[in-house]
């Protein structure tokens, strides 16, 4: 259907005699008081119809037709297609509210002008998540009809999600500008009150570019909403178990001898991390996120003597992956003592040294910590123990 001109609307009188029915069939539906209805024609209920009428620009924006690369292969996201993907998506997030200035200048094009001053919380199901920065597994929930608040969380229920929170949906934005391109993206985790109503966040786009709406969680959602979701069951919403460690990563180290040295000790730095040698990634790491963040790790002890292959493989089952010698590196760091009680071997990355193919290790001597190395092919002894990080 073509798009109306506000004029035409205006000298419509069937389409405010529609209008008019069709509000008032939904209020009697939703028992609401008519008091809170004839409030949106007083000075006090403009900023309410500013929501609605986002809301409503939003569904008639998600409706128009999408160009061909927009439109994901599993199926149509505006009339129906796939339910949920998997974790396709992760990003770095920071749990931070930014000012109203600063989110003008991540989405020009909009910002609902309420958002000004305004603090989001989480709601109750949400109160427990962490709030120390980190990288965030994230997947879409899609109804695949109209629905409320309450049907779209207990479908997350029912498949082990949890609502994306405020500053996960930002992060998620920033990380993925082009995915509200596509359709409209709610974080029904966290909700501000405005002017005495629940609101959340969502993402959507128009002509103009990237928008940043706020939604009445009272009013439902139509069929183009999708709703981001982050699985409970990932490494970032479990708790730790015993040997687990969060440990900030950067993906980065110095290439210096003087500096590693004094960090470690005199001598007691590897020369495979201060020349010019090239490490390369298990194949079992050959596809990780590097994005600087938080990573939880596993110092792991088997109590027997192993081969590397066999533990990368036995790690596997139980969703780990080996460290690479960047987060080994990082593990030292925030963990220095660990490394004192026991040696610890990185089987994520090795270094060619002539024939041999080397890993890292990290250990200690009379003159203090060591970053050294050894062959990834020989047999480990029953002593060491092995540095792994959830996936």
């Amino acid at each position: 259907m073509a798009k109306r001109n506000v004029t035409e609307i205006e000298t419509g009188a069937g389409f405010f005699m529609g209008f008019v029915n069709a509000m008032m069939d939904v209020v009697r539906e939703k028992a609401i008081p008519f008091a809170a209805v004839y409030r949106l024609a007083t000075a006090g209920g403009r900023k309410t119809l500013g929501s609605m009428i986002d809301l409503a620009y939003a569904d008639w924006q998600a409706e128009q037709p999408k160009p061909v690369e927009q439109q994901p292969q599993d199926g149509h996201p505006y009339q129906g297609g796939a339910q949920t993907n998997g974790s396709p998506f992760s990003a770095p997030i920071t749990y931070v509210q930014p000012e109203f200035e600063e989110l003008k200048r991540r989405f020009p094009a909009y910002v609902n002008p309420d958002y000004k001053g305004k603090r989001f919380d989480p709601i109750e199901r949400c109160k427990a998540v962490s709030k120390e920065n980190r990288v965030v597994a994230f997947e879409y929930v899609h109804m695949d009809r109209a629905a409320s608040t309450d049907e779209v969380l207990a479908e997350m229920d029912n498949r082990g999600l949890r609502p994306a929170l405020y500053e996960e949906l930002l992060g998620f934005a920033e990380k993925y500008p082009d995915e509200q391109r596509k359709y409209p993206i709610v974080a029904l985790g966290s909700e501000a009150d405005v002017h005495g109503n629940r609101h959340v966040a969502f993402l959507w786009n128009d002509d103009l570019g990237r928008r940043l709406g706020l939604g009445w969680i009272g009013l439902g959602w139509g069929v183009y909403y999708w709703f981001l979701a982050v699985p409970v069951g990932s490494a970032v919403e479990r708790p730790l178990v015993d040997g687990e460690y969060r440990v900030p990563v950067s993906y980065s180290m110095p290439r210096d001898k003087a500096t590693l040295e004094s960090e470690f000790s005199k001598d007691g730095v590897s020369d495979l991390f201060t020349g010019n040698y090239e490490w390369q990634p298990h194949s079992s790491c050959s596809e990780i996120d590097q994005t600087p963040g938080e990573r939880i790790m596993l110092v792991k002890y088997f109590g027997r003597d192993t081969t590397s292959e066999a533990n990368i493989a036995e790690m596997d089952k139980l969703g780990y992956r080996p460290a690479t010698h960047l987060e080994a590196y990082a593990f030292a760091k925030a963990n220095p003592e660990l490394q004192r009680q026991f040696w610890i071997v990185a089987l994520g990355s090795s270094a060619m040294h002539g024939d041999d193919r080397r890993v890292a290790v990290l250990d200690s001597g009379s003159d203090g910590r060591i970053l050294g190395s050894n062959w990834f092919d020989i047999g480990w002894s029953s002593e060491g123990r092995f540095l792994f990080v959830r996936k």
